[in-house]
């Protein structure tokens, strides 16, 4: 795996057990996802990116007769969603990387789907091509993605705290005019929804260990930044004077593709 990924994915690890109490965002993306399962009979399921299995929960409600293999690199994610989603005989647990995990499966789904996982994604151009060849005969995609614009306004408090520009991972997440573009060349039909959320948080302290024990702060400039007191009061102080508190965005694009 690569030093990226590793990153991430051990950042992951450390939030298991703590990932569920601080994931409001994530629980409303697959919420609007189950939503778009509206019509769909699916014989056979992918779920690309389980983490600790709350949305694989709302797939085995929705489609209880459906089997369903759900992949995550996260072995502490897939432990909490086999607790989870014990007694559910209709579900398959696979530890491994989606984007190396997707080459080798023989097999083709009705229904693909991913919450909040493809933005974390090295090669998200292939991988969707992967997944548009794993999909039958006019089978379903659905994913929620974040943008680039996520957390934008604390890449800035950052910067006026440091006196220079910080890059955060959100940064180098996918802009929908990307989006569009490989859906249109990979999928026969599709449709893009773009969601905004604003979140407030009472300092840019509690921010931080929102991150940090949500695991999206894996593969970021923020690990190798030292984060003083002084600095903390500073973010704190450009968050009061551009956003009367603490309040960051959430970019989310929930998309619908057929093959």
């Amino acid at each position: 795996m690569e030093p990226r990924k590793n990153r991430i994915m051990k950042a992951f690890s450390r939030s298991a057990s703590t990932y569920d109490a601080y994931t409001d965002v994530q629980k409303v993306t697959a919420a609007n996802l189950i939503d778009r399962c509206e019509n769909l009979q699916p014989k056979s399921i992918l779920e690309i990116g389980c983490a600790t299995g709350n949305y694989t929960l709302m797939l085995a409600d929705r489609f209880p007769s459906s089997p369903i293999t759900s992949i995550d690199f996260s072995e502490p994610m897939i432990k909490t969603a086999l607790l989870k989603l014990s007694g559910r005989k209709n579900i398959h647990f696979i530890c491994n990387d989606a984007e190396d995990f997707a080459e080798r499966i023989k097999h083709q789904f009705d229904l693909i789907t991913s919450n909040a996982t493809l933005q974390w994604f090295s090669d998200l151009d292939r991988s969707l091509r992967e997944i548009a060849d794993l999909l039958s005969v006019r089978g379903s995609f659905l994913c929620s993605i974040f943008g680039s614009q996520t957390f934008y306004e604390l890449g800035l408090a950052l910067s006026h705290a440091y006196g220079r520009a910080v890059a955060l991972p959100a940064q180098n997440f996918p802009q929908k005019n990307k989006l569009l573009s490989l859906f249109s060349e990979m999928f026969s039909s599709f449709d893009i929804e773009e969601l905004n959320f604003t979140y407030k948080y009472t300092s840019a302290l509690q921010l931080l260990r929102h991150i940090r024990n949500t695991g999206t702060s894996g593969g970021n400039s923020l690990r190798p930044l030292i984060l003083t007191r002084s600095r903390i009061n500073a973010m704190d102080e450009w968050f009061t004077q551009n956003h009367k508190g603490c309040a960051v965005t959430y970019q989310v694009f929930s998309v619908k593709a057929v093959r």
